[in-house]
């Protein structure tokens, strides 16, 4: 879901203390649990849970990508969410009509029926719909504004200062691109932020390009001439 201030390092001390077992022990945190990690102040803990909460209303796409589901990526959840609209219609779907929408096929298909309507696939969204997270995804209000990123696939990772995570993922639609969760070979870009990590890392290893928050700000400005 991209939540921001939840990094793989709070993430491991959730797990470690018991308090997150499964996706929706997140949105049951109680400031009182996430100050008593280690490390963890008021504020930091406050912004955590508070970008926690927010995180219920990302819409279906951002939900269905956050679940790891086979061959279900963020443009395949994107697509999938704004053809149905809910889950409650996703449900309902056969593997036929799943298998008809453009770009997913019988594979694709057949991993998200398996997924919603068997364990622990199905179990995991009912805890998520009773946490309180929507499974509602609203009209596309960003049209394709321009073909830019044609063809490009970025990864957007670290702490950023003008833009979400989302917002930037959104942006890379808007002019044409794709969005990944992790660093590959088939990654074009990398948008860094602060305390990029691992990422960054792997992305230099592999002659990624990298670009900070204000080189991508340039690339979506009018008249720019890095692509």
């Amino acid at each position: 879901m991209d939540i921001e201030g939840l990094g793989d390092k709070l993430v491991e001390q959730l797990v470690e203390a018991q308090l997150v077992t499964e996706y929706a022990d997140l949105y049951r945190l109680k400031l009182e649990d996430v100050l008593a990690l280690e490390r963890m102040g008021r504020k930091s803990s406050e912004n955590v849970v508070r970008n926690i909460q927010s995180s219920k209303q990302r819409g279906l796409s951002k939900v269905l990508n956050a679940l790891s589901i086979r061959h279900v990526g963020a443009q395949v959840a994107s697509t999938i969410a704004q053809h149905f609209g809910t889950l409650s219609e996703i449900r309902k779907a056969t593997l036929e009509q799943l298998s008809e929408i453009n770009e997913i096929g019988e594979v694709i298909a057949a991993s998200l029926h398996r997924f919603v309507h068997q364990s622990p696939g199905k179990e995991i969204l009912a805890a998520l719909e009773e946490a309180g997270v929507e499974m509602i995804e609203e009209a596309a209000e960003n049209q394709q504004v321009s073909d830019l990123f044609a063809g490009k696939t970025f990864v957007v990772t670290g702490t950023l200062t003008n833009y979400t995570r989302n917002q930037i993922h959104d942006l890379i639609v808007m002019h044409g691109g794709k969005t990944g969760s992790s660093v590959s070979g088939k990654t074009d870009c990398l948008v860094a932020g602060e305390n990029a990590g691992s990422k960054l890392a792997k992305a230099e290893k592999l002659g990624v390009q990298v670009l900070s928050e204000a080189d991508f700000e340039s690339l979506i400005s009018p008249n720019n001439l890095l692509f």
